[in-house]
């Protein structure tokens, strides 16, 4: 000791922190971290509750309305999580469930009439909103409802109305590339 001075070791002096710096940046890394915990649940919850409702033609009205409000709500909710966790949670789990509703939904003979129309505005939606689906994603749900609108058509119209917009996009695209 040096005369009743007490000496101050280097883990005592800490330097003072502006308004802004590391704390805040230690608070919000740990706020990103909770909003990627919470694409994780939400991916989870999409996998367990929302694909299977996509997948069953009784369902997939119910299931198209959740899926979408809970995209949405983690796209504004859930942005803090950062661009690659968004990525992960849409390009993974909810492109899976819509996977999962082609594989089945789509491809069901039963496919008609409201469902049809119902699937249609659904794919439309997914692949208009501002969400980070990959190139081939977008093109993905472009076709799906390509192929839901030639399901509805052709129960209802008859052959004739099958054949105009959606197959000369298609060609415009094809051509195109």
């Amino acid at each position: 000791a040096t005369g009743g001075r007490k000496r101050l070791t280097a883990v005592e002096l800490r330097p003072a922190h502006a308004a802004g710096t590391e704390p805040e940046a230690i608070t919000a890394a740990g706020g990103a971290s909770q909003h990627a915990d919470a694409l994780k649940a939400l991916a989870i919850t999409v996998e367990a509750e929302v694909a299977p409702m996509l997948s069953c033609l009784d369902t997939f009205a119910a299931g198209a309305e959740r899926f979408f409000g809970l995209v949405e709500a983690a796209w504004r909710s859930h942005a803090a999580a950062g661009r690659s966790h968004l990525e992960a949670f849409l390009q993974g789990a909810c492109f899976r469930a819509i996977q999962t509703f082609a594989r089945h939904t789509l491809v069901s003979p039963e496919l008609d009439g409201s469902s049809a129309t119902t699937a249609v505005q659904w794919l439309a939606k997914l692949e208009a909103a501002p969400w980070c689906w990959s190139p081939q994603q977008r093109r993905a749900l472009a076709e799906f409802g390509e192929l839901a609108g030639r399901v509805h058509t052709s129960s209802g119209a008859g052959e004739d109305a099958a054949t105009p917009a959606c197959s000369s996009k298609r060609v415009r695209d094809v051509v195109a590339q």
